[in-house]
């Protein structure tokens, strides 16, 4: 599996292609969010300005995505829906927290990722990298149980922070500190060397920072979730 690429000079058309598929899952699939609100076609949020963008894309097609939001005068996502969330987080620094959102497989992705998760195994493994790249040594995600559970299998020892709650669904907020994670992304790595074995990887993966992206057209503070 290659290194991710970074893409410092990459145009905001990437970013559209994983809003776009945001937009087709959770606005016409799951009906999560309202689609009249998205007129552009495009799924997004003002924490999109303060996040890591991950993608898998297979032929050129978005296929997956994933987001790193980092701590901002925003706050996370997840403290709008769990006041006092980082309350007690181990080491109390808020700068050394992120927030994982935005998992998303395309509909036809996803049984071929329930045999095997290969498209997971390249956005986590490199979410833990970046993770460790800017510094986190800690993660929250809010996640059905079902999720959660095939996270931990891919070592990621996520743990409940609280209770159930509506929001995209039913689901709990999660968190575990980034060291935690470190055999889960070891054994990422030696499965990917064993699968493709010095091959060309079946999926391939870039990075958009939000130090590139420029607000979206829709963007708006009320759509925050």
């Amino acid at each position: 599996m290659r290194t991710i690429p970074a893409r410092p000079h990459a145009s905001d058309a990437a970013l559209h292609a994983m809003q776009r598929l945001r937009y087709e899952v959770y606005c016409l699939e799951q009906r999560f969010l309202d689609a009249a609100g998205c007129t552009d076609g495009r799924e997004s949020d003002e924490f999109d300005l303060h996040a890591i963008h991950f993608a898998a894309t297979d032929r050129g097609e978005v296929v997956a995505t994933l987001r790193l939001v980092l701590d901002s005068p925003l706050g996370l996502p997840l403290e709008q829906h769990v006041p006092g969330l980082l309350y007690g987080q181990p080491r109390g620094e808020r700068p050394g927290t992120g927030e994982i959102s935005r998992l998303i497989v395309a509909p036809r992705y996803r049984t071929p990722t329930i045999r095997e998760p290969l498209i997971l195994f390249g956005l986590f493994r490199h979410l833990y990298e970046e993770s460790w790249r800017v510094g986190l040594d800690y993660l929250v995600a809010a996640m059905e149980g079902k999720l959660a559970r095939f996270v931990r299998r891919l070592g990621f020892p996520f743990v409940p922070l609280g209770e159930p709650m509506s929001y995209f669904g039913e689901v709990t907020p999660y968190g575990a500190p980034l060291a935690a994670m470190r055999p889960g992304y070891k054994r990422i790595i030696a499965h990917q060397r064993s699968c493709v074995g010095g091959g060309q990887p079946p999926f391939r993966y870039f990075r958009l920072s939000s130090a590139i992206a420029s607000p979206p057209p829709s963007l708006s503070p009320s759509r925050a979730r």
